[in-house]
């Protein structure tokens, strides 16, 4: 979880009165908001990731306020029409297409504010940027520059300048290489042969985006006016965080000005900051909340968490149009503003009720045939392990010597590590092996756990969730046999006495020491001893056998058990 570090004199300074430790700690944790700690004067507290505004001082304060009456209703922010214009040229739209600018005049900066200023933009390309590829953030001075501006792809040797950190020029392509900024974010440009910049009038470098800003444009205490850009893949994400930044900027006394940005087919002035509008039915959100308000009530409620509110002219329903603040990009259906209708009225004030028909939960019948088979495989002293049902294609596919199938790919994968759902559950246990092959052996582990499969009956997501079972022996001794008797004593406690052993080919499995199982005519899944070259790509030293099945499979085997029976 994101967290943010308050100091408690400063918050009270801005809230423009004086409250104590328990009341902060109180009102901090109605606004979402849960305090970790409290030392030296410092609060600091945790916030939901979906509440990037919170990563703001002035975000936390902009909310107490309209906790504790200060201020009420939708914030007014003012912006002053700019004439600094920036143009996107066609060579950077393959590259990263998106672009929104903006700027704040008369910003009063010290050491402290500067550092949380930079603070504010890490966090933003972790929560809204997903570490820079949906969006990143530069901060620039902007009376060290020339406008007007150009964003353009360039070839990495052609533009050299000298980066934050650095104090000699390189080139973009040296930038990668070198700079710890360029080799952390390289693969976010390193596939593409021409690189984005953004350039002023007289061909100097602001930034080269999302990597690095230059030198020249560096923040200082005595920096009075600042130029933001952020680009991205996403526009809605570089929105949000240039709307939270310049919020955040106008809370603390500065003054907005836009920006003209040319696209090649549009012009977008930016920042609007103009709140977005949803309407609300009041009769559906209090039967919801089990609350009666009056429709001052809820004006009430919704001014407290800095929204607007107007009633809409209905004769069958409680109808109001929700205005709602620039920098709350987490409200997308009635049911958030419900929420944000708990909020203003307070969660400290709702009374629980319980229920007149209690009723008690059960396991379904797929996880009671769960529980079953993780007992049985816990008897045949197997330990079970539970890992990520997401990986990568390395892992899943290449290092088992698979041409990869078809599989389901993550759009936006958090980091290389897991960009795939996996098909199967054997190399998540050679990776469980990998991790501790300088444990005693023998090591014997299991997992039943879920697999996805492209499936194109499936209308709505076009794929089949699946659970398998898996498990492996990592031993001096693990062979073909040693897995065939554990399968053996497996299929029989589960219920299961016709089986059918028949070969396999499967690239992981070595030749001939592995067979396909059939079990009352249904085909359950494999057992083998792995291949050393696929033990060689996980640096596993010793050998190892497994099985796996999949549960449906089995569920259909003893089917035909029962129909037999009958």
């Amino acid at each position: 979880m994101p967290s943010i570090e308050l100091e408690i004199e400063e918050l009270n300074l801005l809230l423009g009165v004086k409250i104590s430790i328990e009341e902060l700690k109180k009102n901090l944790s109605q606004i979402a908001l849960d305090v970790e700690s409290v030392e030296n004067g410092i609060i600091k507290a945790e916030y939901n990731p979906n509440r990037p505004d919170y990563c703001t001082i002035e975000g936390v304060v902009r909310q107490l306020k309209g906790r504790l009456g200060l201020e009420r209703g939708l914030p007014d922010y003012k912006i002053d029409k700019g004439s600094v214009t920036l143009t996107v040229d066609e060579s950077v739209v393959e590259v990263r297409p998106f672009i929104v600018c903006g700027i704040a005049r008369n910003v009063e900066l010290d050491h402290k504010r500067i550092q949380r200023l930079m603070k504010i933009q890490e966090d933003l390309h972790r929560l809204v940027g997903r570490n820079r590829f949906k969006a990143a953030i530069g901060v620039h001075d902007l009376d060290k520059v020339t406008p007007p501006f150009k964003y353009l792809g360039v070839k990495p040797e052609d533009v050299k300048f000298t980066p934050l950190g650095e104090r000699v020029e390189m080139n973009l392509k040296e930038i990668l290489e070198k700079h710890p900024k360029g080799v952390e974010y390289a693969h976010l440009v390193n596939k593409y042969d021409r690189y984005p910049i953004i350039l002023d009038s007289k061909g100097e470098v602001l930034s080269f985006p999302p990597i690095i800003n230059g030198v020249l444009t560096q923040i200082t205490a005595e920096t009075e006016n600042i130029f933001l850009d952020i680009t991205g893949y996403s526009m809605s994400n570089i929105i949000m965080a240039l709307n939270i930044l310049s919020t955040s900027l106008y809370d603390s006394g500065a003054q907005l000005e836009t920006v003209n940005v040319k696209y090649p087919d549009k012009t977008l002035t930016t920042p609007t900051l103009e709140p977005e509008t949803m309407k609300f039915n009041k009769d559906k959100a209090l039967k919801i909340l089990g609350l009666n308000l009056s429709d001052k009530e809820i004006e009430e409620c919704f001014s407290r968490v800095r929204f607007k509110v107007e009633k809409i002219s209905d004769k069958k329903e409680n109808i109001f149009k929700i205005y709602i603040p620039p920098y709350r990009f987490d409200i997308l259906n009635e049911i958030d503003l419900v929420e944000e209708l708990a909020v203003g009225y307070g969660y400290d004030k709702i009374e629980p009720v319980y229920r007149h028909a209690p009723t008690t939960g059960s396991y379904s019948s797929k996880n009671k045939r769960i529980n079953q088979l993780r007992k049985i495989l816990i008897g045949l002293q197997l330990l079970e392990v539970v890992s990520s049902s997401l990986t990568n294609e390395e892992d899943q596919f290449r290092k088992m010597l698979f041409f990869e199938e078809e599989h389901v790919q993550l759009l936006n994968p958090v980091s290389n590590e897991y960009t795939i759902f996996r098909v199967n559950i054997l190399p998540s246990l050679l990776k469980v092996f990998s991790i501790n092959r300088h444990a005693p052996l023998p090591q014997r582990i299991f997992e039943i756990g879920d697999i996805l499969k492209l499936d194109e009956s499936n209308k709505e997501t076009k794929t089949k969730r699946e659970a398998n079972i898996a498990f492996a022996i990592m031993d001096n001794s693990a062979s073909y046999t040693v897995i065939k008797e554990l399968t053996e004593a497996f299929i029989r406690e589960v219920g299961i006495r016709s089986t059918v052993y028949s070969s396999i080919e499967k690239p992981f499995i070595l030749e001939g020491r592995g067979a396909l199982l059939t079990c009352n005519n249904v085909k359950v899944g494999w057992i083998g001893e792995i291949h050393p070259q696929v033990l060689n790509n996980f640096e596993i030293e010793y050998p190892v056998c497994a099985a796996e099945f999949s549960l449906e499979c089995l569920e259909d085997a003893l089917k035909s058990n029962l129909n037999k029976a009958e």
